[in-house]
Formats: C-alpha cells, sequence, structure tokens
C-alpha cells in the first residue's frame, strides 16, 4: 500500500495561486510568474498573514504576555542584539513553542526600522490546515518563495541556476542540492537585505535519510557566508550543536511559573474566545465553569487545550461540560497511555456503522506512507465504497491525527504517526495484507492516477526508500527474538514494495501516452515479474504471443540523460548524495543521486573532461589533461591559486590522472612521468617522485584506505609507494618511497587504471581485456579474471571489498565477487544496457545502498543495482539479467541491424552491427530464440529468404554472400559467393535459381546458383566453380538494394545519391547485358534501400527512407510521393497486387499515384503496422489504425534512429510483429486471429 506522497501540482499549491497583493505589483516582471510557478513552492506565511482576522485579534493580548517574557531572557537579548546568530526554541508537544513563535513574529512585524526583515514559516502543527512539509527541499522552497515576496530583485538568481543545469523547475525532494544553491547565492547578494528567517517546527522535516541534518548544515553555510541572516528556530528538542555555530536555546520544557499564569489568564480565554466564532456562546457562571473546566483539563499543555476546543467544535454547545469533565475523567486516569492520542484512538474504535475500519484504512495508508498523500491517491489507497465521504470522516473522527490541506492528507504532527505506528502494530498483519493485496489489484490504476497528479518521479524515490527501510527492519528482526510470524509478513511486504518500485520506475522510463497508460507498461514488463504473471492476460486477452523485453526486472535503476557527447568519467560524492559527470563539452554536471536530476553545472575547463573525484572534505576536482580545477561542492564556487600552475586555467601541461587521498588533507596527480602530491588546505608541493628521464607515462593512481599507500601504473608495471602520513601543516617536500613494484604477467603490455581493497590488501588493475589482482601480502603471482571481449578502461573495489567491478569499450559492466585468490574466476554480474564503450564507474560510498554508476561513450549514465538479490553466489557463470532461462539468452551481443521472414512464416532471421558475422533464427510463431548461424567474418549486411522458404541468403562485409541451407542439419551447410569488396545487398530470384548481389565496387552481379546447389547435393560441391553468369555495371556509387523481376528477366538496382539502374538479362543483343538498358533515376541526395518490380515489370517501385517513387519502366515516366512512414523494405503480396508491403505495413498504390503524402492502410490481412514519423504517435504499433501498443522510450528511440538510417529493423507480417533490439534481442508479438480492441480495452 505505500503508496506515498507526491509532489503533485493539486498538492502543492502553485505559487500564482498564493500571491498577495504586495506580489501582485511587481508580477508584472517578464518571467517572474513562470519562474515561481515551477518552483512549486507553498507559501507557508499564510497563517501569520491571518493575525488580522478576528481569530487573530482574539490571540493578541496572549502575543503581548509572551513576547513581553521571552524578549526579557539573556538568550533572547543575546540573539536580539547580534551576539549570537541562531536561538533555539525548544519544547516538546504541548509546550506552545508554535505560539511562541507567533507572538516574536507579530512584535517584529509592529516594530518600526527594523535592522532584520522578518520572515515567519510555520512547518508545525498549529490548527490552521496547512500543509506541512515533506522534506528540506518543501522547506527551502517555501522560504526562498518568502524571500521573493519580500526581495523579488533576486528572483533573476533563480532564472540563471535554472538555465545553468537545462532545467525548468525544480520540483523534487532531492532538488535540495540545486535549491540551496540558490538559497546561498541570494544571501551573498548584495541586493539582499538584511533578513530574520523564524522557522516553527523545523523538526517537522522528515523527508527520509538525513533530511533534517541538510538542513542544519545548509543553515551553518549560510551564517558562515553572509551576516545578513539570522536565523530563529523551534523544535522538540534541541539537535547537535556541532551542526551549528553561533546558537543559544531557550527551553519551554523547564518549569516556568510565570508561563502557567500566562496561560491560564490569557490563553485559555483566548480559546473561549475562539469557540464563540463557531457559534459557541458562553455567558456568566456557564463561561466561567468552561474556562475553569478548560484551564483543569489542560494543566497548562497548549496541545491538550487545543484538541478539547476541537472536540468542543464538532458538538453541540448544550454538550460542553459534559465532554470537558470527560476529557477531565481521561487526564486524571491512572493509565499511563492516557494522552489526547490514545483517548480519540479509542473514540475511532467505538465508532458504529463501519466508520472505526474506515478510519484505521485511512490511518493506516496515511502512516505507511509517511509522506502526505492526495486525496484522489487517498481513495485508490484504502479502496472504500464512492459513496463514503473520506473527506467528512478526517475532519470528523481524524482530526486529532490528520490535517486536510487543500487536497493533501497528513499526520498533524510527527507524534501523531508516531503514536500510531508504537501502539498499532497489532494492525501489521491486517494492514500488510491489504498493502499487498493493492500492488497486486490496484497497481495499473495507482500508477496512471500519479502520472496525471504528475507525482510519479516522487513515488519511485520513496518506494525505493522505504524498500530500503524495509529491509533493514527485517534484519533487526531477524537478529533480535522479534522474528515472528511478523517477519515473515515482513518478508512477503518487502517483495511487492521491490516489485511495485520496480513497476514504478520502469513506467517512468516508458514515457506511455496517457491513453494507453500503466497497461502498456505492463505488457514490457520482465517475463518473470508476479504483476506480468497475474495481470497481462487480464489486460492484453488480444495477443496471443507477448514480447520478452527481459527475464528479470533490470539492475539499471536510473538512466541518467543530459549530456550530448561522450561521458568519459563519473563518481559518487562521499556521502553517497550525489554523482558528478565529466563530459566532452568541458562542463562538470553534479547529479542527486536518488532522481537522478542535474542539480549544478560546473564550468571552467575548455577541453574534455577525462578526470573527475571528490574528496571527502567537501570539494570536486576535475581534468582536461591539462589543468585540474576544484570547487566547493556547498556553494559551487571555484577555488584559485595564484602559486600553483597546474592549478591555473592558463596552465598547458600534461595531467594524466589524479586521486584525493580518502582524509581529503592531500591531491596526488600524475604529471606525465612524475607523481606530485600537494597539500589541499595551501595548494602548496609536499611529495614528488620525479621519473622525467625514466620510464613510461602514468596510467593510473590511488590511494590506499587508509592513505598510507600509493599505487601507480606505468608501462607493464605497477607501483606501490608509501607515503608519509603526518598531520599539517607539511614543513618540507618529501620524496615518495618505492615500496613494491609489480610486474604484468606475460603477454600483458601495459596497466591502465588502479584501485586498493578496502583493507589495502589486494590491488587490482586493467589490462587489455583482462583484469590482474595482486595479494600484496604474498610475494605470487596476480590472479587474472577474464571475460571482457574488449578493452578494460576503468576497475573499482566496492565499499566493504567484497566485489569488484571493471568497464570496458565491450560496452558492458562485470562484478567480481571475493575472494580474489582462484582461478577461472567468473563474473557474478554481466551488466548490459549502454550502446557504446564504457568508459568509467564508481561504487556509492552507502553500504545500505548496493549502487554502482557508469558512464559511457553513448551520452548517458547508469546506476545499477548489485545486491544479493541479483548476485547468486552459486552461479557458475556471469549472471546476464535474464541470461539463466531467458530464451533469448544466447543471441546477438550487438544491436540488431536486419532482419528478414521466411515466405511461409515459419522463421525470422536477424543479423547485427557486430563483426562476429552471426546470423540469428527465431522461431516465426513465437519469437524464441532457435540457433546461430556462424561462417561469415565480418558484420552482415542484409538478409534474404527463398520463396520455398528453404534457403537463406546473406552478404556481409567480409566480401562473401553465403547461401544456408535450412533443412540440412542445424541449417548450418551453405555455399559461398565472392566478391571483391563489402556486399551490401543480395537477393534470390523468384524461382530461386539466381541471386543477384551489389556491391561497394558499384557493381552488381548476378549469379547461377543451381549448378553449385546441384552440385552440393550430389556430393561434388566446389566452391571454386565460377558461376557468376553477369557483372552489371554503370552505378557512380556503391550498391545499395537489388531485385529481380517475377519472370527473372530484369534486374534493377538502388544505390546512394539515389542513382536507379534498370537491365534486361535477356535483351536481343547478348553483349549489350553489360551495360545498363535504363537509368530511371539518376542523382539524389538519398540512398535507395530497397526495390520491387510488380508481377508483370510494368513497373518498378523503389523507396528512400523517406520517400516512394513508380516508374513505368515501359517509358520510364515517374510518379513520386512524400511518405509518413520509413521505408526500410518493399515487397509485393501476390494475393493482393494493388498493395505494397512496406517494413512498417502495406500501402495501397492508388495513394502513391493520387497523393502527395502517403500513409499506411491497415488490411484485414495485415492489421497491424508501426507508426515511425508521427511526433505524437511515433513508435506505437497500430491495429486497423488506432494506437494500441507504445514501444519503451529507450527502445522506441533507438528504432526511430536505426529506421531513419535505413535498417531494416523492425518487419510487419500479417498479425505479426518483430522489432530488432539495441541488446541484440527481438520484441515479438502476435495477436490473436480476432483480436478485438476498443477505446476501453
Amino acid at each position: 500500500m505505500t503508496t506515498l506522497r507526491i509532489l503533485a501540482k493539486s498538492s502543492e499549491s502553485p505559487a500564482s495561486n498564493l500571491r498577495n497583493k504586495a506580489w501582485d505589483e511587481i508580477a508584472h516582471q517578464d518571467g517572474v510568474e513562470t519562474l515561481l510557478n515551477n518552483l512549486s513552492a507553498v507559501d507557508r506565511q499564510q497563517h501569520h498573514r491571518g493575525l488580522h482576522s478576528e481569530k487573530g485579534k482574539i490571540l493578541i493580548p496572549v502575543y503581548e504576555q509572551l513576547y513581553q517574557w521571552i524578549s526579557s531572557l539573556s538568550e533572547y537579548k543575546a540573539f536580539d542584539g547580534d551576539l549570537i546568530r541562531i536561538l533555539w526554541i525548544i519544547g516538546t508537544l504541548g509546550t506552545g513553542k508554535s505560539i511562541y513563535m507567533s507572538a516574536i513574529m507579530w512584535a517584529h512585524s509592529r516594530q518600526n526600522n527594523k535592522r532584520f526583515l522578518p520572515l515567519h514559516l510555520s512547518l508545525s502543527r498549529d490548527g490552521n490546515g496547512q500543509q506541512k512539509p515533506e522534506n528540506a527541499a518543501s522547506a527551502i522552497k517555501s522560504l526562498i518563495h518568502a524571500i521573493l515576496m519580500k526581495q523579488s530583485c533576486l528572483v533573476d538568481i533563480i532564472a540563471d541556476e535554472l538555465k545553468s543545469i537545462g532545467r525548468k523547475h525544480l520540483s523534487y525532494a532531492s532538488d535540495f542540492y540545486a535549491l540551496s544553491l540558490i538559497l546561498n547565492r541570494m544571501v551573498q547578494d548584495e541586493r539582499f537585505q538584511p533578513t530574520l528567517v523564524l522557522i516553527d517546527g523545523v523538526d517537522e522535516i522528515r523527508g527520509g535519510g538525513n533530511d533534517f541534518n541538510r538542513f542544519l548544515k545548509l543553515i551553518r553555510t549560510t551564517i558562515s557566508i553572509s551576516s545578513r541572516i539570522k536565523w530563529l528556530l523551534s523544535a522538540d528538542s534541541l539537535p547537535s550543536l556541532n551542526e551549528i555555530n553561533m546558537a543559544e536555546q531557550i527551553s519551554l520544557n523547564e518549569d516556568y511559573t510565570n508561563n502557567l499564569a500566562i496561560f491560564n489568564d490569557y490563553y485559555i480565554p483566548s480559546k473561549i474566545e475562539e469557540l464563540t466564532l463557531y457559534g459557541n456562546y458562553y455567558d456568566g457562571e456557564l463561561r466561567h465553569q468552561i474556562t475553569e473546566l478548560l484551564q483543569n483539563v489542560s494543566s497548562g499543555d497548549f496541545f491538550w487545550a487545543d484538541m478539547a476546543c476541537e472536540v468542543i467544535k464538532r458538538a453541540d454547545s448544550w454538550h460542553v461540560q459534559y465532554i470537558l469533565k470527560q476529557l477531565l475523567d481521561y487526564r486524571n486516569s491512572s493509565d499511563p497511555k492516557s494522552n489526547p492520542y490514545s483517548l480519540m484512538m479509542d473514540n475511532i474504535n467505538q465508532l458504529p456503522f463501519g466508520d472505526n475500519d474506515y478510519c484505521l484504512k485511512i490511518l493506516g495508508a496515511i502512516a505507511e506512507a509517511y509522506q502526505p498523500i492526495n486525496l484522489a491517491e487517498l481513495r485508490v489507497l484504502v479502496n472504500l465504497s464512492p459513496v463514503v465521504d473520506i473527506e467528512t470522516l478526517i475532519i470528523k473522527h481524524c482530526f486529532t491525527f490528520l490535517d486536510l490541506c487543500c487536497d493533501s492528507v497528513c499526520f498533524t504532527h510527527h507524534s501523531a504517526r508516531e503514536f500510531y505506528i508504537d501502539h498499532m502494530t497489532e494492525l501489521s498483519t491486517q494492514l500488510t495484507g491489504q498493502a499487498v493485496d493493492f500492488m497486486t489489484k490496484y497497481l495499473l490504476k495507482w500508477s496512471d492516477l500519479l502520472v496525471s497528479l504528475g507525482g510519479l518521479s516522487q513515488a519511485c524515490y520513496l518506494m525505493l526508500d522505504l524498500e530500503t527501510l524495509l529491509k533493514k527492519d527485517l534484519e533487526a528482526k531477524i537478529k533480535s527474538d522479534k522474528y515472528c510470524i511478523n517477519a515473515t509478513y515482513l518478508r512477503t511486504f518487502i517483495s511487492h514494495v521491490h516489485e511495485a518500485q520496480k513497476f514504478l520506475d520502469f513506467h517512468k522510463s516508458m514515457e506511455n501516452p496517457a491513453k494507453l497508460g500503466a497497461r502498456n507498461t505492463l505488457l514490457f514488463g520482465p517475463l518473470n515479474s508476479r504483476i506480468r504473471q497475474e495481470l497481462l492476460h487480464k489486460e492484453m486477452p488480444q495477443l496471443e504471443v507477448s514480447p520478452i523485453l527481459d527475464h528479470d526486472w533490470n539492475p539499471a535503476v536510473r538512466v541518467l540523460q543530459g549530456h550530448t557527447d561522450h561521458v568519459r568519467c563519473c563518481a559518487y560524492s562521499s556521502d553517497g548524495q550525489y554523482v558528478a559527470s565529466g563530459s566532452d563539452g568541458g562542463s562538470v554536471s553534479i547529479w542527486d543521486a536518488k532522481m537522478c536530476k542535474i542539480q549544478h553545472t560546473l564550468r571552467g575547463l575548455s577541453r574534455r573532461v577525462y578526470h573527475l573525484a571528490f574528496s571527502s572534505l567537501g570539494v570536486i576536482a576535475a581534468s582536461d589533461q591539462h589543468r585540474i580545477a576544484i570547487w566547493n561542492v556547498s556553494d559551487g564556487k571555484r577555488h584559485k591559486s595564484t602559486t600553483n600552475q597546474y592549478f591555473d586555467p592558463g596552465h598547458t601541461g600534461v595531467v594524466s590522472c589524479f586521486t584525493f587521498s580518502n582524509d581529503g588533507r592531500k591531491l596526488a596527480a600524475a604529471v606525465g612521468k612524475d607523481i606530485k602530491i600537494w597539500d589541499m588546505s595551501t595548494y602548496s608541493l609536499l611529495a614528488l617522485r620525479d621519473a622525467s628521464q625514466q620510464g613510461s607515462w602514468i596510467m593510473g593512481l590511488n590511494f590506499s584506505n587508509d592513505d598510507a599507500l600509493l599505487a601507480s601504473t606505468s608501462g607493464n608495471c605497477v607501483f606501490i609507494w608509501r607515503v608519509d602520513t603526518d598531520k599539517p601543516p607539511f614543513k618540507k617536500i618529501l620524496k615518495l618511497q618505492k615500496s613494491r613494484q609489480l610486474l604484468l604477467p606475460k603477454n600483458h603490455e601495459w596497466a591502465s587504471n588502479v584501485a586498493f581493497s578496502h583493507n589495502s590488501k589486494y590491488v587490482a588493475t586493467g589490462t587489455g581485456n583482462d583484469v590482474c589482482i595482486w595479494d600484496l601480502q604474498a610475494d605470487g603471482e596476480p590472479i587474472i579474471i577474464s571475460g571482457h571481449k574488449d578493452v578494460v578502461n576503468a576497475i573499482a573495489f566496492s565499499p566493504d571489498g567484497s566485489y569488484l567491478a571493471s568497464a570496458s569499450a565491450d560496452m558492458t559492466v562485470r562484478i567480481w565477487e571475493a575472494p580474489w585468490d582462484g582461478e577461472h574466476k567468473q563474473a557474478r554480474l554481466l551488466l548490459r544496457g549502454h550502446s557504446r564503450m564504457v568508459y568509467g564507474l564508481s561504487f556509492s560510498p552507502l553500504e545500505s545502498k548496493k549502487r554502482i554508476i557508469s558512464c559511457s561513450a553513448d551520452g548517458t549514465l547508469r546506476i545499477w543495482d548489485y545486491s544479493h538479490d541479483l548476485i547468486k553466489p552459486t552461479a557458475e557463470t556471469p549472471v546476464e539479467v535474464g541470461a539463466e532461462t531467458d530464451p533469448q539468452a544466447s543471441a546477438h551481443t550487438w544491436a540488431i541491424s536486419c532482419i528478414a521472414f521466411s515466405s511461409n512464416n515459419k522463421l525470422i532471421a536477424s543479423a547485427s552491427e557486430s563483426s562476429d558475422g552471426v546470423i540469428c533464427l527465431w522461431d516465426g510463431e513465437s519469437g524464441s530464440f532457435q540457433r546461430q548461424l556462424r561462417a561469415h567474418g565480418n558484420e552482415v549486411l542484409s538478409l534474404d529468404f527463398s520463396r520455398n522458404s528453404r534457403y537463406l541468403l546473406s552478404s556481409s562485409g567480409d566480401h562473401t554472400v553465403k547461401i544456408w541451407d535450412m533443412e540440412s542439419e542445424n541449417g548450418s551447410q551453405q555455399l559461398s559467393l565472392q566478391h571483391a569488396d563489402w556486399i551490401g545487398c543480395a537477393v534470390f530470384s523468384q524461382d530461386g535459381k539466381s541471386v543477384a548481389s551489389g556491391c561497394d565496387d558499384n557493381m552488381v552481379r548476378v549469379w547461377d546458383i543451381q549448378r553449385l546447389i546441384d552440385g552440393r547435393n550430389s556430393s561434388k560441391a566446389d566452391d571454386s566453380v565460377d558461376c557468376c553468369k553477369y557483372i552489371l555495371e554503370g552505378h557512380d556509387e556503391r550498391v545499395t538494394s537489388v531485385v529481380f523481376s517475377e519472370n527473372g528477366r530484369f534486374v534493377a538496382a538502388g544505390g546512394d545519391y539515389n542513382g536507379v539502374l534498370y537491365w534486361d538479362l535477356r535483351p536481343q543483343d547478348p553483349k549489350s547485358v553489360a551495360q545498363p538498358a535504363k537509368v530511371l533515376m539518376q542523382r539524389g541526395p538519398d540512398t535507395i534501400v530497397s526495390l520491387v518490380f510488380n508481377s508483370d515489370a510494368s513497373s518498378l517501385i523503389a523507396c528512400s527512407s523517406h520517400q516512394i517513387w513508380i516508374w513505368d519502366t515501359a517509358s520510364s515516366q515517374c510518379v513520386t510521393a512524400k511518405c509518413s512512414v520509413s521505408l526500410s523494405a518493399l515487397q509485393l503480396n501476390p494475393a493482393y497486387p494493388e498493395y505494397i508491403v512496406t517494413g512498417t505495413g502495406p500501402i495501397l498504390i492508388e495513394d502513391i499515384l493520387g497523393c502527395d503524402e502517403v500513409r499506411i492502410t491497415p488490411t484485414e490481412w495485415c492489421p497491424c503496422s508501426f507508426t515511425s514519423f508521427d511526433e505524437d504517435s511515433a513508435g506505437s504499433i497500430t491495429w486497423q489504425g488506432k494506437e494500441m501498443i507504445f514501444l519503451p522510450k529507450e527502445e522506441r528511440d533507438i528504432l526511430l534512429e536505426k529506421l531513419s538510417s535505413c535498417k531494416r529493423v523492425m518487419r510487419v507480417r500479417d498479425r505479426r510483429v518483430v522489432v530488432g533490439r539495441a541488446s541484440g534481442r527481438v520484441l515479438f508479438f502476435r495477436f490473436r486471429e480476432v483480436a478485438k480492441f476498443d477505446d476501453s480495452s
């Protein structure tokens, strides 16, 4: 059930709805409204504008007395006199800290000539129905909004920051860093007016993780960078003062007699007056009795007074004395649980007509959510009858626990949630069952609702956090004596949360059209997914065979997109909160590690960024191999050094790599053949290893975990150096002392990067396609671990030393598991997803989250999950997601580039972009992988089946055409035809006796293959038999497509730049066959990708990727039309000669003759089609013209790119659709013969 609060526009009201008159006066400025709307901040000052309301006027005498008292305290006087910059008002629930804060704000608002502009944000329970903060980011947004309400001139800072990171809004909880940089820039700006920030209930910031502490660190940063800001904060208890400098506290928990007098003499009478606003009038003796009862019930506790009055507001006025006496009896009870929460829970449990159950379901849903929930979402979660009014239940019965704020529901105070969790453990089994039921039955509906509310991203992030918290809880139960049946339920709950989290994350990545929704996501879920297994047959009954995207959920937790070029380096921050990436554009991007949104862009390097690293002391460094740039992470300011050329922007030396020491005090860099170590506090040189006259350039550098050792790689050696560990200040330049020199094994010529294990026992380096690991406590040879198919670019040990990861040019990341003492070691996890080489990787330092990030030449970063759920210690081979039982597991390892159907639809053949020359065969009925065909020595460029489906024709970059007999054993028997260059196309004649092939030497060859086939069948095979009948010349460019006429008399060929030639193989003069009979089209901007004759060869049809031509072969007259689909292949269906069949569906020939632009025309014999060009629906599979299936975004983008570059990576055949994937596998769809789709399906 745990669904979790989302940052929806409906629940976190747009700033435009919260403008007051003062703001409206400056709202005419260009872009101000838009920027603040994009900020999506909640205006938390509304309550304090209510000081002039009737309720506010009633409280003025209370404010006067409270301020008079608190301002007399020495701590407050020191704060008011600027001797301290932070003052805490500390008090538990009921001590009235919120009203004290309001009193201070009231007093400041009445003062003239204020030195500090007061801003009051209320985050606590104050009965005003105001939305509570979800996290630190939400609180910062409210603060920024409040500042801009008073100082609108600072709005340009938001615009500059958003432009810098290429984002339109900052609406996620994980945008804390970007928002903190904006706030820091504001307080440092010379236009910023001195400001006193009052935050009531700052400890209500409970967004999970370390949010509260992060907010405190931000406060510390603001007072360190600006003298124009002070903070007055209230909380239940005082946080660690290590986080805060220049701070004092006033504790309301102490026994102040004066406070009780103010409470009885002023606050209680104000509450009686407040009741009159709700129609409850009390005079004379009755008023005196009610006042006395309320005083006795409250006993100086503001919370009890507020709660009692809330009960009275909802009751008839003549019941007031009875209610107060009942409350007093309860208050005087000896039951240790007697408090407002337990009293109101007893009342809820006694509600009639099932209302008690309704209320408990609502409370349970919000308790497990931890965050505010939208009303519409809550209704889905609790699954109550539509006639049940949830709002009434909350307002009338759950008001002590819950606040209804706009369309959002949340707990009134963190203590309310904690009470519910602590005292309702007996309901855990029931709630878990309810949650599991919800995640099974209503997950699709909830997913669509999240999309409509704009909260899907936030839900993904919160579900991930929830799963982590639940796993910690389970571990605690296992270790304690509490491991019982509840732990079993918890395991079930965790598995469903994990499944739901993965589904939501995948749903987000799909980017479905709204009309298709989560059902479309379900279709592409992994084969082993519980959700898919239980729901797919119900949701998509029209499909006879569904596609298999993966066997298990992909371990890629996030794909980070934003760079436009190669991403050569990446790193986690030391606290695991952020990820940095460096690209060829010369910039460094900082992303939050949860939602993976860009938070800040660091500039200062003009060339490609090759290396970067975070320091544990809060700085980040990056290098373009000429200099090193260093910035503060907290404020994004770049360090400047006037004493060191390597940190000077004008330096042009070579810095091949660098690394920080783990304590952050040193930075070591490889400068050509030398190693230099600098003191980070002064940038002065600490140590030098001068090798300018010897050895090779240094390629890798890394400190051991204790900083006592430094490893470097040079040539075929790994050097281990001892490092002076004295504390600063450092007094002299030291020379590094060589500890050990490790040689690579034979046949390994050079070592690249280097890494230490966490205990410094092992050191590893990448070398060629392998990884070598040495045990530094032994003298033996290194362990060599192999598996990559190309060069290893990066390696790293996990924080606990249990795993080692390697990134390679073969586009994969492999995870290897300790111990490091065995031969023939296999990777435990093989991570695929990048479409180009992987440059770098980095482990998250958070051991609770098994995450690793990789960066690639494809311009993306990917965060992977390498947890024990995926790594199976007993596996003998690498665990590739889906590899164990996936029927496609032995298919291509590179992106598919070509697909062909056999005429009888029983087989599908595919080729990939790899130079391995592999052809894969798939079952035409189920789409399952059958076998591989291997013989080519380079990339296969075209495929074609003979009309009788017995033979398969393939052409390759290895200069050969091969003919495969599908009826021979394993289909492995082949014949070979030799060319002098790459062969881009080859086709059978209709009778299967001839082959035409087009080559990059600009020629077409026609082969009589019957002689070869007959010779093979008679065991007299001789591939050297010259069966080339004709060599057809005339093209000026490479030949890209070729076709026979139906009777085999004519051959047409197309090439680059629109060239189309046409030969007659049976002319009156046999010698003239070597010259083209006709040039149908000479030159143009496109490439001809396919041709086909009509049945009597009176017409020839040709196409490029987006245009189609029809020639009359007798007159050479031509008609042409643009196409709204990608035309990767053309065929005729003899039964329906009025259509031309493309790779994406049929086209009516009449449309070509009569229209400027043609579209797919679905038919009964081919109802499926694919939309490739339309902006709104590109990437959708249609049935009778209706969009029914939308491919996943990543698959969709790659497919559309391939189709636009004329790759035959998609085929539509009657009720079948086959899509070639970048992973080397296929998506296969087969619809039922009678498949009914309607708008509701």
